[in-house]
């Protein structure tokens, strides 16, 4: 049996004061290590590439790629102590935005750097060279607004404000001159779909779609009705797709359902709950459901509830785009549904309708894991189905 590798602690790498020149110095494993020849410490270009290396040092520590022998982090040519470099030309929002990453790679999320900051990478890769300088910030929304949507755009000048805020604090740049592009997007309305939810009877037609391959086509290697479960486990516990996608069946147990994974981008992770490991009830309904799709005497324990078609993962994006829509398109288009609405939905109409039969609010918070102020602001949605009694 493989014997398991051992953590390794991670020491404070960073640029110090050697009386007046840079100098990096760490203890790993009971080892002093030194790298000099950086240049001088009050000089911002040095510095910045002193704190590159540093983190270069930290990433080979934790991948287990670290030289001992530091011939791979030290300069390849010495600054004189007496030479300060001049910043020959600014930076741009790219390599500002690059210089960010590298900064706090080991400390952000896989599913962040996955999501989000390659949604930023994909905006900057469509400017033009010039509208990445800093005297064209004021170009750079303006551009982005042909291919995004505002709502997009938000979440990338959160990155780019932060990013324009660090290169500013180590004086990468001259000034903070990316942090205020928020202010050129347009004022955006409130999302009313992401409130919305289906009704009794648009739920029963998605179902019915799913379980009886209505939209299926016949040379389809996998008919719809494979991901028919997966869509009422949905609508039966309110649970996030990525929670559903990581449930094992170790994790059902009893008359409870413990939540307490989730799967993003292929990445197991803790729930956005606030408590990340909820109990859910199973009810009769439930039951029958996990019953069907695996007898409880022979459950494995670390086989998933809902894999994918050649049994890995599910993915997400896939079933949205291939199956999902298409179905909830189809049944629009019928007029059995009046409104597309995504996958994430589900959620909001498991909420709703358990709150139109009586569950107070405090007990939904807490079966879905979240809070009673998030459940009224984004989650609860009228009743479109809703017949006024006589005044």
């Amino acid at each position: 049996m493989e014997s398991k590798r051992p953590s390794i602690r991670v020491p404070k790498v960073t640029p110090d004061d050697n009386r007046g020149s840079i100098r990096i110095r760490f203890r790993l494993a009971g080892k002093d290590y030194q790298i000099t020849g950086w240049g001088q410490y009050d000089d911002p270009i040095c510095l910045a590439n002193a704190e590159r290396i540093c983190q270069v040092i930290k990433l080979d520590i934790l991948s287990g790629q670290f030289d001992p022998t530091l011939d791979k982090y030290r300069p390849k040519v010495d600054v004189p102590e007496n030479v300060v470099s001049i910043a020959a030309k600014q930076k741009n929002l790219r390599e500002v935005w690059e210089a960010y990453k590298l900064a706090f790679s080991a400390t952000t999320e896989e599913t962040t750097k996955l999501n989000v900051w390659k949604q930023v990478d994909r905006c900057l890769a469509r400017l033009a060279p010039t509208t990445l300088e800093a005297s064209a910030s004021y170009k750079l929304i303006p551009e982005l607004l042909l291919y995004y949507s505002p709502g997009t755009l938000y979440r990338v000048c959160i990155c780019l404000d932060a990013a324009s805020n660090f290169g500013a604090s180590k004086q990468i740049i001259s000034g903070c001159h990316w942090n205020d592009l928020r202010t050129y997007l347009p004022e955006m309305t409130p999302n009313q779909r992401s409130k919305q939810t289906f009704t009794e009877d648009e739920v029963n037609h998605i179902l019915d779609a799913f379980k009886t391959n209505k939209f299926s086509s016949k040379f389809s290697a996998y008919k719809d009705s494979f991901y028919a479960d997966f869509v009422e486990f949905l609508l039966l516990t309110g649970c996030r797709p990525s929670e559903a996608i990581a449930l094992r069946w170790k994790h059902v147990k009893g008359n409870k359902i413990h939540i307490k994974q989730a799967s993003v981008y292929g990445i197991t992770k803790g729930t956005k709950s606030i408590n990340h490991n909820r109990e859910f009830p199973v009810n009769t309904q439930l039951r029958a459901l996990l019953d069907k799709r695996c007898p409880e005497a022979v459950r494995n324990p670390e086989t998933l509830v809902f894999p994918g078609q050649r049994g890995g993962r599910l993915c997400l994006r896939t079933f949205s785009s291939r199956y999902w829509k298409r179905i909830v398109d189809a049944l629009h288009k019928e007029g059995k549904i009046e409104i597309y609405l995504p996958t994430y939905n589900l959620r909001h109409t498991a909420l709703s309708f358990y709150a139109k039969k009586g569950v107070d609010m405090a007990t939904l918070a807490k079966l879905m894991g979240t809070s009673e102020e998030m459940l009224k602001e984004h989650y609860l949605g009228a009743d479109r189905a809703i017949q006024l009694p006589e005044i």
